[in-house]
């Protein structure tokens, strides 16, 4: 099922591959597989946690960080969008 999913989302093996791994990590399954990223991204969710700015709930302030974000004149290849 996810393997379609990502077929039609129009995802590379290698993408395919990572999302996988990261499912099954997810899950507490740690697969032995090395994949070399070429680029690393971040979601607003990560940069919260590694910026330690968090809500009053103690979650992880995304929408916060997504609201600084379009304030910053970025270039367009320096963002990137995902479902």
């Amino acid at each position: 099922m996810l393997k379609e999913l990502l077929d039609d989302a129009g995802f590379d093996n290698k993408s395919k591959l990572l999302t996988a791994k990261t499912l099954y990590k997810k899950a507490g399954i740690d697969l032995p597989i090395e994949i070399n990223e070429e680029e690393h991204y971040f979601d607003t969710k990560q940069i919260a946690s590694k910026l330690k700015i968090y809500s009053k709930s103690n979650k992880p302030a995304q929408m916060a960080v997504c609201e600084i974000i379009k304030k910053i004149d970025l270039e367009d290849g320096e963002v990137k969008g995902v479902w």
